[in-house]
């Protein structure tokens, strides 16, 4: 499927009975993002699917959401769409929603003089936006896209939201994880069940699996496969490239992080045993 088809529907579907049928302001949670590679394909992903949505819908606002080490690759866009708008949040305070409450909670037994004086110190402190702490000054948002799953940041029960889901592999391949990281995943699993009004898993097989592993209702979810990138194509590689001479000879690319689940052992012992089965030794 093409990004138009992910980005039609991740944005003009009806989710729920919370519909947004024409959204001015859609926020998008990139605060999971991390420097160089660490986040694999998802990170390519979801900047190539921004960039795609900010250019088809012009009329509609993204509004991003980036950690201050994301700001420098933000800038870096070419051709930066003018209704992408990047939000710096401060490290460590991901899940405002949850520092909203925890806020309201104390405060209530706070008294005002007080209270008016630590709202500001508070902001110094913690680096957070102004618009953070104060709905008022905050944008609309018309509903919440999460790429990287767990709807947690600026989640509000009266947005829609909408969330990826890549794989659930910590449950085939828990050798593979931290027991701290499938803790993790596994509470990503339950906030995308009780809050997600959408959820795109990237292939049949994946939908599959979290119907199996989650009690997310079936009409909540839906399949749209990851197109293939265009960004090795013949004639998008810049003359004098270090990539240029890979078009003049025969190979196979395997474009993945070294990651245990992405089984480069295999792969290459495979390679081995189809070389010695004949295959083209200039391979």
């Amino acid at each position: 499927m093409s990004d138009r088809y992910l980005g039609t529907l991740s944005i003009n579907r009806a989710v729920s009975d919370k519909t947004v049928l024409a959204p001015k302001n859609i926020g998008v949670d990139l605060t999971h993002v991390l420097r160089g590679a660490d986040n694999g394909g998802a990170k390519t992903f979801s900047l190539g699917l921004l960039l795609e949505l900010c250019r088809q819908q012009e009329s509609v606002n993204f509004i991003v959401y980036i950690k201050p080490e994301m700001e420098l690759e933000i800038k870096k866009i070419r051709n930066r769409p003018k209704n992408l708008k990047a939000i710096t949040v401060a490290s460590g305070l991901e899940d405002v929603g949850s520092f909203k409450k925890a806020w309201k909670m104390v405060s209530n037994h706070i008294p005002k003089p007080i209270r008016e004086f630590l709202i500001p110190l508070s902001r110094l402190i913690v680096g957070l936006d102004n618009f953070l702490l104060d709905p008022e000054r905050q944008p609309s948002i018309d509903l919440m896209f999460y790429p990287f799953s767990r709807p947690d940041f600026n989640y509000s029960k009266s947005v829609p939201s909408v969330s990826v889901i890549y794989d659930l592999q910590h449950k085939f391949f828990p050798q593979n994880f931290a027991h701290g990281e499938i803790v993790l995943r596994d509470s990503t699993l339950e906030l995308i069940e009780k809050r997600s009004d959408k959820v795109i898993c990237i292939s049949e097989f994946s939908l599959s699996t979290v119907k199996q592993h989650t009690n997310i209702a079936s009409p909540r979810l839906t399949c749209v496969h990851i197109k293939m990138s265009g960004r090795l194509k013949v004639g998008s590689v810049k003359k004098g490239s270090r990539f240029e001479s890979l078009f003049d000879t025969k190979y196979f690319i395997f474009p993945a992080n070294f990651w245990p689940h992405k089984n480069h052992d295999l792969l290459l012992i495979a390679f081995l045993i189809a070389r010695n089965n004949g295959l083209d030794s200039k391979i």
